[in-house]
């Protein structure tokens, strides 16, 4: 599909990074000489850009070798050096390193101006995770959306669903949508069902346990055909019981309060694995949601598998190429992987790309 990448669009953004041949603004961030590495090997670059999608690099500043794409000596594309990256002393853009030391740290457009995308069409297969579908899970939910009835989504989680640190919920170019807005507006497109409402409850900084009276409260204004619950990453300290154990209760209230309802849960991204304070038990609990939506009698909850999906991206990608505050939160474009292994879970084969302007 040839989408147009020099602006946001729902279309764009939502076309699975597994399927085609393209893949349009994969964000990368040079850290001291070496290069970047793609999803794919065997690319074509049609064209590198800052991040605001402001600025195309001349080809001259770049150049793409065993597998791997290097700013040129003279280049203005941004880059850190590992003394920047690593900060010799604290301040409040560091946060404590595993091992010892400071690992750069900070909110806003920071990270996201010192990175750079690239759009290029690739000749190889694509080799990493590839979400399950689930959508025997969402069937009450798809013939409701496919018939034209009002439908009600309800977000539920932290600061990475309440938009951290997504462009446009930031309010920087080039203003791409926090991935719940994805996810409702890729739904209403595909279905052509503009009687979807969406609700964002979540909020930065909370663990699953404050979810529990977050979504009583919650629900009793709202009736989601649809609940996505993403919580964890603020729970790194519990075991993977405790932290199930919160999210039944949450999904108990959603279930208590439309019985129909699909609920989606949400397994959090990875923290950086450097980050002393904050990588904990996190990739431990997608294990506890399949395990808890696989029992019997859970018809309706399935579970969106982001851990796996972030550590697959990791295995070709630095952190530094995805992160939105190189600690715990999303750029725009690891924001958008978000919502298509959301979208995978509940429409599994029929989740494909939209038509530009579809």
């Amino acid at each position: 599909m040839r989408y147009d990448y020099s602006k946001y669009s729902v279309e764009a953004y939502t076309a699975p990074v597994w399927k085609g041949d393209r893949v349009g603004n994969e964000s990368v961030m040079f850290l001291g000489d070496e290069g970047v590495s793609l999803l794919y090997n065997e690319v074509q670059i049609e064209g590198v850009y800052s991040f605001d999608l402001k600025t195309k690099y001349a080809p001259s500043e770049y150049f793409f070798r065993g597998g791997k794409l290097y700013r040129s000596e003279h280049s203005s594309m941004p880059r850190l050096t590992w003394e920047e990256y690593y900060p010799l002393l604290e301040s409040e853009r560091t946060k404590r390193r595993l091992g010892g030391g400071n690992l750069l740290f900070s909110e806003g457009s920071f990270f996201s101006d010192r990175q750079v995308v690239v759009t290029y069409t690739h000749a190889d297969p694509w080799r990493g995770f590839i979400p399950n579908g689930q959508r025997q899970k969402a069937e009450k939910l798809l013939r409701l959306i496919s018939s034209n009835q009002p439908i009600t989504i309800a977000f539920f989680g932290d600061s990475i669903t309440a938009g951290s640190n997504a462009s446009g919920y930031l309010g920087f170019s080039p203003y791409a949508a926090r991935y719940s807005e994805q996810v409702a507006n890729y739904l209403k497109r595909k279905f052509g069902n503009d009687r979807i409402e969406s609700y964002n409850f979540a909020v930065g900084g909370k663990t699953s346990a404050w979810g529990i009276g977050s979504a009583k409260s919650a629900l009793d204004t709202v009736k989601p055909d649809l609940a996505v619950v993403a919580f964890g990453m603020n729970d790194g300290g519990l075991t993977a019981a405790r932290y199930l154990e919160n999210i039944r209760k949450i999904v108990d209230l959603i279930v208590e309060k439309n019985a129909q309802a699909t609920v989606v849960l949400v397994s959090p991204m990875a923290p950086n694995p450097q980050a002393l304070d904050f990588y904990k038990n996190q990739p431990t609990f997608e294990k506890a949601l399949l395990a808890f939506s696989e029992e019997s009698g859970l018809k309706n909850i399935a579970v969106a598998p982001m851990t796996s999906m972030h550590e697959s991206l990791l295995k070709r990608k630095k952190y530094a190429d995805m992160t939105g505050n190189n600690i715990n939160h999303p750029n725009d474009f690891l924001t958008r992987i978000y919502a298509q292994v959301i979208l995978k879970t509940l429409l599994g084969d029929e989740f494909t790309e939209l038509q530009q302007g579809e």
